[in-house]
Order: structure tokens, then C-alpha cells, then sequence
């Protein structure tokens, strides 16, 4: 997904335009495979390629899902609505439809492979330098750990909170300090824009 964000990503306000154009798309298909009138069909071709016009951007990105990015890139039609079942089943629940499940992880991956397969050229060529896709891996490593080395994780997150709250701490008691310096001569702190406005 980081890749196709690089590539063909959107911004955050350009994704309810990105939006309103894929509904608008979504009941034309919809009226065109259930009408038989040409008119009003020619009619909402007409109306909706003038605003595809206005929004050229529209059909050069998708949102960040993989129902959509495989869409996008390798026109693949997937459907997500097994996924449910790993949120509304309980463990024997999802024994029981082990072999389905499976099935759909492992098609899951199979699109995410030729998604990829069609991304990352792209990538390359849009970012070149190799500091591009090293900075992936990196930006990658915000998700939280689920294994033995959440323990490690904590750890790491209150010392570096820590360290960066004490920083701050003694940052403010320096800068408390050196404005007593100046406390009895106005001349010094008249001059500086932010001891000035302190009584």
C-alpha cells in the first residue's frame, strides 16, 4: 500500500471527490445495466463525462484498500466479505470455516503479489533513489508489535517518552533561569519578544 501511495496515492482532501466521482460511476453502471432507455443513458454519459472533465486526477488514483488498489492497477474484482468473519466468529466459529478462511488469506495475498508486481516498477521509476525505498522499511515499523517483543516495545516507548519529557522539562527550567537573570534589568527583557509579555 506504501507503494502505491508513492505512486498513485491522494491526498486527504482530495478523497471525498475521489469518492463522489467513484459513487457517481458506481449508479451509472448501476442505471446502464438495469435501464433499457438510451436517452437517459446517453444523458448520464453526457453529464458524467463533463464532470470527469472538471476532475481529470480522479482516474489516475484509488484509495488506500486493496479492494480498490487491485482494482485500480490490475482491474481484479475481489471480494472482502469474508473478512468479517475474523471480527463476528469466535474461535470455534472460524475452525469451522478453516478451509474458506484459508482460501481468502491466501487470495488476499496472491492479489497483494500482483499488485506489487505492477506497483513497484511504477515506484521506481517515480522514486529512484534507493533512500526512497529504504524509507519504507522504516515507515513500515510504526505498526505495533503482537509477538514476545511487545514487552521490548513498551519498554523502548516509556524510556523514550521519558527521556524526551525530561528533555522538555529541563529545557523550560533553563529558560525559567535565564529570564531571572534578566528580572531586574528591563532594559534586556523590554528587547525580547517573549520575556516581555511575562509579568
Amino acid at each position: 500500500m506504501s507503494l502505491h501511495v508513492a505512486v498513485n496515492g491522494m491526498c486527504s482532501r482530495q478523497r471525498p471527490t475521489w469518492m463522489k466521482h467513484k459513487k457517481n460511476r458506481d449508479m451509472r453502471d448501476k442505471i446502464t445495466n438495469e435501464s433499457n432507455s438510451i436517452e437517459l443513458m446517453a444523458l448520464l454519459e453526457n453529464k458524467m463525462l463533463m464532470e470527469e472533465e472538471e476532475e481529470l486526477w480522479v482516474g489516475r488514483s484509488s484509495v488506500n484498500s486493496l479492494r480498490d488498489v487491485a482494482k485500480f492497477h490490475c482491474n481484479v474484482t475481489i471480494d472482502k466479505a469474508q473478512r468479517d468473519s475474523f471480527g463476528e466468529l469466535d474461535r470455534a466459529g472460524i475452525l469451522g470455516k478453516l478451509d474458506e478462511l484459508l482460501d481468502y488469506c491466501a487470495a488476499d495475498v496472491a492479489i497483494t503479489h500482483r499488485v506489487y508486481k505492477k506497483v513497484f516498477p511504477a515506484f521506481l521509476e517515480v522514486c529512484p533513489h534507493p533512500v526512497s525505498f529504504g524509507a519504507l522499511r522504516h515507515l513500515s515499523s510504526v505498526i505495533l508489535p503482537v509477538d514476545q517483543s511487545w514487552r521490548s516495545y513498551l519498554e523502548n516507548a516509556e524510556a523514550t517518552y521519558r527521556r524526551l519529557s525530561n528533555d522538555v522539562e529541563r529545557r523550560l527550567q533553563d529558560l525559567a533561569a535565564t529570564a531571572l537573570e534578566f528580572k531586574d534589568n528591563p532594559g534586556n527583557y523590554s528587547q525580547d519578544h517573549w520575556l516581555r509579555q511575562l509579568d
